[in-house]
């Protein structure tokens, strides 16, 4: 598979985009076939919806693929390791009606591992390093 540039402000304007991405209800899938997703929150859910939206992005499948594949594996790996990135100063988990938020730090980390270094074929990238890499990071300066 070619590998495209993914650089992190991108990233980051799809991660704006999930808020209006995570309620398609219709998604159309890269066969062109029309598909209702189920309003119940979940990450499996969630997959068909960021692919559609890359899709309508991007031109060629591939890229739209490759995008959309990166963005869902770094929300899968920061969704299940939230505690542990809690644990380390770099997220607070919401409760009911509020959501998670992720410290910048270990989104640039989460992105660097998955969408600029392409350790993912080797598999999960152990927590550990990500919060190594994102506390080595320079603090960004307040907006």
């Amino acid at each position: 598979m070619a590998k495209f540039l993914y650089p992190f402000e991108e990233f980051c304007d799809h991660l704006a985009a999930l808020k209006f991405v995570q309620n398609y209800d219709h998604v159309i899938m890269s066969n062109g076939e029309s598909v209702e997703i189920r309003a119940e929150p979940c990450f499996w859910n969630m997959v068909p919806r960021v692919m559609d939206y890359m899709r309508q992005l991007y031109s060629t499948e591939p890229e739209a693929f490759f995008k959309g594949s990166r963005l869902a594996m770094i929300l899968n790996h920061a969704a299940t390791q939230i505690q542990i990135l809690e644990d380390a100063n770099l997220a607070v988990i919401g409760g009911v009606g509020k959501p998670s938020l992720v410290h910048p730090k270990a989104w640039r980390a989460l992105h660097y591992f998955y969408a600029l270094r392409g350790n993912h074929v080797q598999g999960k990238i152990a927590i550990e390093e990500i919060i190594d890499y994102a506390n080595a990071l320079p603090d960004e300066p307040a907006a």
